[in-house]
């Protein structure tokens, strides 16, 4: 799926930023090398029945954000990883519906969970100098995560004029996170300062117990959030709170606070129905 790749990376992004897209079986040392125009893959990937696809369009999401747009430094790894990790992903949800999204991001945040260096060390992490150790669940799949919740946050449309914004401004150059938050801020209007330092310069992630209930004399859902880790994100935090599902919207209730409160109590009213806590449906930190 090539060619679907590259179109729809190039409708999404901007113009596909070389003149050839070419795609080598190598003996490589990881499944896929993004060099700029030409992919290595792994010989094995294409010795199995049937060929396997999985680092394709992570590979090529590359060619926009990795090598047309680099990262100023190591430490901005997320940058590329992060963005070829969740748009990866948005590529399958192109293809497969939104199903597929909503699996792969499953899938990326239990990953994370698993990794003790994520939950211990920030994306943003200067004090390691091992440019291998680099390449971790903090960059992939948390990076992933900070953009599918920024996703959520401002909405598709803004969203995604933001990336076209920020990949026109750095096309062909080097940037940072600071000059990806300005070109978000720039088409959004909204601050993003606490968002972005909450979720790269500090480790791990809210861990939320919730409960719920349905008082049907109020004709109310009345949902408990309690935070449970006891060190972490906090400083900074603005937190997606949570998702209620009715028949007609979702309801967004964003909750922006200087000090935590271990544990808050939300009432919905309106009429009672599936109520699902948001970890697929953009908030990394309900589970």
């Amino acid at each position: 799926r090539t060619s679907s790749a590259v179109e729809y990376f190039s409708s999404l992004i901007g113009p596909y930023p070389y003149e050839k897209l070419a795609q080598v079986q190598a003996t490589v040392r990881f499944d896929g090398m993004e060099n700029s125009s030409v992919v290595f893959y792994k010989e094995s990937l294409f010795q199995e029945t049937p060929a396997s696809e999985v680092p394709l369009p992570h590979e090529i999401a590359h060619q926009w954000f990795g090598n047309s747009v680099t990262q100023s430094d190591w430490d901005q790894l997320w940058l590329s990883e992060g963005f070829a990790t969740y748009f990866e992903a948005l590529f399958y949800e192109h293809m497969d519906g939104p199903g597929s999204l909503k699996q792969r991001m499953a899938d990326h945040a239990k990953n994370l969970m698993l990794s003790k260096l994520a939950r211990s060390k920030p994306v943003i992490d200067p004090a390691q100098t091992d440019l291998m150790q680099k390449l971790n669940p903090a960059t992939y799949q948390k990076g992933a995560w900070i953009l599918h919740m920024l996703r959520r946050m401002l909405g598709d449309a803004c969203f995604f004029r933001g990336i076209r914004r920020y990949y026109s401004l750095y096309a062909g150059g080097n940037a940072s996170s600071e000059d990806f938050q300005k070109a978000m801020e720039a088409v959004s209007g909204i601050p993003l300062d606490a968002f972005f330092k909450q979720w790269l310069t500090q480790p791990g992630w809210p861990e939320y117990i919730l409960s719920w209930r349905w008082d049907q004399k109020a004709g109310a859902a009345e949902i408990t959030v309690r935070q449970q880790q006891a060190t972490g994100l906090g400083q900074y935090l603005e937190r997606p709170y949570t998702q209620v599902w009715d028949k007609r919207e979702i309801i967004h209730q964003i909750l922006t606070e200087n000090q935590l409160r271990p544990e808050e109590t939300l009432f919905i009213g309106d009429m009672q129905h599936d109520i699902e806590t948001a970890r697929h449906g953009g908030v990394f930190s309900c589970a």
